[in-house]
């Protein structure tokens, strides 16, 4: 078997060795000489560069991943509220269509309101303050004005809905 010295590239000692291709004389050597084949492969390669890229390309996935989830248990619990809320809300009409049937002036006005019915809402009102007067006249205490309207104006509520309608022509 033949037998070659060769120098070590790692120390620079020389060695004997029976393999033509061997680099290193210890397995230190050999150690150290992997760590830097492996630093000259990295900056040759760019390898740092492209592993921080793609470390940063995952993080910003995984951010956006949790940022989703949590918009989508927001949107779950947003819906659990409202479906929530319109179960309240179908029960307090409930209660308020049986007083209104039972001559409640104040939940008469509340369903006016509901429906979107201004007139309905501003007749009531007004009805209501006469009602009091009529239930308690010690009570009346001067005018009762609405945005400068006088409630015992004969044509009250539509001057009232005129008023309303205008201001909501000047805003637009």
């Amino acid at each position: 078997m033949a037998s070659y010295k060769v120098k070590c590239s790692v120390c620079g000692k020389t060695f004997t060795t029976d393999r033509h291709n061997a680099k290193y004389c210890s397995a230190l050597c050999r150690a150290q000489g992997a760590i830097a084949a492996r630093d000259k492969w990295e900056k040759d390669t760019d390898y740092t560069t492209k592993q921080r890229l793609l470390m940063r390309q995952r993080r910003l996935e995984e951010v956006d991943a949790i940022r989703q989830k949590q918009e989508q248990d927001s949107a779950e619990v947003i819906k659990e509220l409202n479906a929530a809320a319109d179960a309240v809300h179908k029960e307090e009409l409930k209660e308020i269509r049986k007083k209104a049937k039972q001559g409640d002036l104040f939940a008469q006005q509340r369903l006016a309101l509901e429906k979107g019915d201004s007139l309905a809402y501003w007749r009531l009102y007004k009805e209501m303050i006469l009602q009091d007067e009529e239930n308690y006249p010690r009570k009346r205490s001067g005018l009762q004005l609405v945005g400068g309207i006088e409630v015992h104006t004969d044509n009250f509520e539509y001057l009232v809905m005129d008023q309303l309608n205008k201001k909501e022509s000047a805003e637009e």
